[in-house]
């Protein structure tokens, strides 16, 4: 008889458990998804600037005046691109109300969320983003999974990230600030 490699019973090392909030959503967004389109704003609001007081210098008002528009409209899209994108994308956040998340690491990560099963191998996580509240580790695209830093009831975040090191030493990760 096959018994797939998920349906047994195994026993697990460490286990965290969380409720995804807006805040998280809005972080990951901003921080991850939006970033280059953040940087892109900065920059034309940096270049609109310079060019909207060189051209003042030179008492040039109306071309002064169009550039210093288009640094006040990139600086204000460049704040509101993460919110644009949650509007478009909300997926995160329809799951209203929102159960709480259980993640076990042992053989294979098992992910239960809505009372679905999802199973992981270690392999397939490609790259791990630290936040100062939790924890994304990328799987298979658009797949994620989320941790909570306060989530572990058993076991604990060095050891777990020690248990992490042992399985996967090459693992890439970018701490966001």
């Amino acid at each position: 008889m096959f018994i797939p490699k998920g349906a047994l019973k195994i026993p697990y090392q460490f286990e965290n458990r969380y409720t995804l909030t807006d805040e998280m959503v809005l972080e990951y967004v901003s921080q991850v998804c939006c970033k280059n389109l953040l940087r892109g704003s900065f920059l034309v609001f940096s270049l609109g600037t310079g060019l909207c007081l060189l051209l003042l210098l030179f008492h040039q008002r109306i071309p002064a005046a169009i550039a210093g528009f288009f640094a006040a409209a990139s600086l204000v899209s460049g704040i509101y691109i993460p919110f644009f994108f949650l509007r478009r994308h909300p997926a995160p956040l329809q799951s209203s109300p929102r159960h709480e998340t259980v993640v076990r690491f042992g053989e294979q990560i098992q992910l239960t969320e809505n009372g679905r099963n999802d199973f992981f191998d270690y392999e397939q996580i490609s790259k791990v983003h630290v936040f100062r509240t939790f924890y994304v580790l990328h799987v298979a695209s658009p797949e994620v999974i989320v941790l909570s830093t306060s989530g572990f009831p058993n076991g604990e975040l060095i050891p777990f990230w020690r248990f992490m090191r042992e399985k996967r030493p090459d693992l890439k990760i970018e701490v966001i600030h």
